[in-house]
């Protein structure tokens, strides 16, 4: 028979590897939820950083799309261009689209390329779904491109034929907001709103 020295031993044993067992079941725990945590706070980073981006963006587009062009604001562009005083004859006044144009699409541009490094971001963490999310608004983006140069280049014509005319004004429904129903306004903010949908509650789930 074992002595009571023996059982105190094989006790003590048996405490020290429960011990144990939960000290290791304790940095299990711990760790599972460090790494949640840090899951979240970089989820939060790159959610906040796609929404402001997207924003931006979207902003960047609006004044770019603004149908009012102020007389100053073709002098100073057409000055940009050029690096000198432009003529204020009625020749300037009919090309005034392309130089407007490009000092608009610089604020653009710049927001695109901080677009783009966020999305290559996101898309690291959630993948496929988060493309998808981004397919309309990357259409759109697409289409103004395309359309902006079309708009520029018709508008650039001293003659324009009747094909021509009908073109630019296509491409000026995109380019420019109207007074009309402004369809590519519509679904430019839908698609930004989808985006956002998207976001939100990674970011909410971030900041608790």
């Amino acid at each position: 028979m074992g002595t009571p020295a023996n059982f105190l031993q094989v006790f003590r044993d048996i405490a020290a590897i429960a011990a144990a067992l939960v000290g290791v079941c304790v940095a299990l725990r711990g760790l599972q939820t460090w790494r949640r945590q840090l899951r979240a706070n970089t989820e939060l980073e790159v959610a906040r950083l796609m929404v402001r981006a997207v924003l931006k963006l979207r902003d960047a587009i609006q004044d770019l799309r603004n149908p009012f062009v102020a007389f100053e604001e073709m002098v100073v562009a057409a000055q940009t261009a050029s690096e000198q005083q432009p003529d204020r004859t009625e020749e300037f006044l009919k090309k005034w689209h392309r130089p407007v144009f490009t000092q608009r699409s610089k604020p653009v541009a710049l927001a695109h390329s901080e677009y783009r490094a966020a999305k290559l971001e996101a898309e690291i963490l959630w993948g496929q779904p988060f493309q998808q999310e981004c397919e309309e608004f990357d259409v759109l983006l697409h289409d103004l491109h395309i359309a902006l140069e079309d708009f520029v280049r018709y508008s650039d014509r001293d003659h324009p034929t009747l094909e021509e005319e009908a073109e630019r004004e296509a491409s000026r429904e995109v380019v420019q907001r109207s007074g009309k129903v402004d369809s590519f306004g519509v679904k430019l903010t839908a698609a930004c709103d989808r985006i956002e949908a998207y976001l939100r509650p990674k970011i909410r789930l971030g900041l608790n």
